[in-house]
């Protein structure tokens, strides 16, 4: 369903506010994902793959050091792994999660 003209005049209002009172946070939201959360997902995939190769390498060679020490790598790199929230939920910008 299209936005009226008083709704796209009114989302532009809002645009506009928003880059008046928080120009990062503006061009953050105009531009997608941030840096660094890219980055940090990448980094968390990487870190859990290379974790999950020394655990297969430790059972394979059989050195139970290498594959405990991989099993380790391997829950880093997903703990590391930034959530990604749907939209609607989860904790706002300044809210920690909350327990149940």
């Amino acid at each position: 369903m299209p936005l009226s003209d008083y709704e796209r005049r009114r989302l532009q209002a809002l645009e506009n506010d928003l880059a008046a009172e928080d120009p990062a946070l503006a061009r953050e939201l105009g531009v997608g994902t941030p840096p660094r959360l890219w980055f940090r997902r990448w980094a968390g995939i990487l870190v859990t793959l290379g974790g999950f190769g020394l655990l297969i390498l430790g059972i394979a060679a059989h050195v139970p050091v290498l594959g405990v020490l991989g099993f380790l790598v391997m829950i880093g790199g997903a703990c590391g792994y930034p959530p990604r929230w749907p939209a609607g939920s989860g904790p706002g910008p300044g809210q920690e999660a909350s327990g149940p």
